[in-house]
């Protein structure tokens, strides 16, 4: 369950310092697994890989 900060909580952390990000980590979890998905489809985490040992 992803925790997000109301928007007045957020404006106080931000007024006195605090850098938090105000995400929704479920949603955040979606999209990175559609991009995972996505990649193997599609090869580019292959591509990805060869390039970073490279």
């Amino acid at each position: 369950m992803g925790v997000v900060l109301p928007d007045e909580l957020a404006w106080v952390l931000d007024l006195i310092g605090v850098n938090r990000p105000n995400v929704n980590e479920a949603r955040a979890a979606v999209v990175a697994a559609l991009m995972g998905t996505t990649a193997d489809t599609t090869g580019t985490a292959y591509f990805l890989e060869a390039q970073s040992e490279a």
